[in-house]
């Protein structure tokens, strides 16, 4: 199929997790990380070689970190949805666990209506 032929597709993502598809830029804000963006981003991509389950889930160490206060949840949510619609993306199903977005204190029904917020 020819790249053209995409051209009056519509973009549609039913799986898409939200810890995994922040930008970095977000990320350096929601965590105040210091680091440069390009350090960043290796940071939230699994690498080519990666050879465990366990490797690959460091990527979500500090995605994990910025989901731990509302503001920064309705950020998240919005920062992948705008990515999204930038893409021409037409629909899309986030999905995250937000069991691990309490670790400082929020309750679940403060993360979920931080969601939706966003």
């Amino acid at each position: 199929m020819e790249h053209n032929d995409f051209k009056n597709k519509i973009l549609l993502d039913l799986h898409c997790h939200l810890d995994g598809s922040f930008s970095p830029e977000f990320i350096k804000k929601a965590t105040g990380d210091s680091r440069d963006l390009t350090i960043l981003n290796k940071l939230l991509s699994a690498p080519d070689n990666c050879c465990s389950l366990t490797e690959y889930l460091t990527c979500f160490d500090l995605p994990i970190k910025a989901l731990q206060t509302k503001e920064n949840i309705t950020s998240g949510v919005l920062d992948v949805l705008s990515k999204a619609h930038n893409d021409g993306m037409k629909y899309i199903e986030l999905r995250f666990a937000p069991s691990c977005s309490m670790e400082e204190g929020l309750s679940l029904p403060e993360i979920y209506e931080a969601a939706i917020t966003g």
